[in-house]
């Protein structure tokens, strides 16, 4: 009797492929900085590219910034912000994919993994609801957002004698 392996199956929706003939180059191209070459920018390529940069940030434990996934893959991070502005499925797998690092840094800052002070400082940058409450705060110390001229009385006292 021969024992048999088992087949190892791979997660081919995170594999980029590239576009087959039929697949219309609808975005230009990209550098990838890995070949240091330019690479067609298929909705295709795009959305798993999306969908790679969420499956990082949700399983890689020690993924803390969107720069290493940048690095790790070759892309500048103005072609996913270019990417994130144009097409609608990358913009939703992007957002994911920062919630997952936000929930990351705040939670490792929470059990004082990371420093607090740092992370709080660029949380704005992970997490919409972050950045709405800083936008509060810089409104409320900016004196609500009155900017008109200011009338001060100072009385005058009596003096003592």
């Amino acid at each position: 009797m021969t024992k048999r392996k088992k087949a190892v199956k791979t997660d081919a929706s995170t594999e980029l492929k590239p576009p087959s003939k039929n697949d219309a180059i609808e975005w230009g191209q990209y550098l990838d900085l890995k070949a240091n070459q330019l690479a067609p920018a298929t909705s295709q390529v795009i959305e798993q590219f999306g969908l790679k940069f969420y499956l990082w940030s949700k399983e890689n434990k020690s993924a803390l910034r969107m720069h290493e996934f940048c690095a790790m893959n070759g892309i500048s991070r103005n072609t996913l912000m270019r990417w994130r502005d144009k097409n609608e499925r990358f913009r939703e797998y992007y957002e994911e994919g920062l919630l997952n690092l936000a929930d990351r840094r705040e939670v490792g800052a929470i059990n004082r993994v990371y420093d607090s002070s740092i992370i709080t400082k660029s949380m704005a940058f992970y997490d919409p609801e972050w950045k709405e409450a800083e936008e509060w705060r810089a409104k409320i110390s900016d004196g609500g957002g009155d900017t008109g001229t200011k009338i001060v009385v100072i009385e005058k006292f009596e003096e003592s004698k």
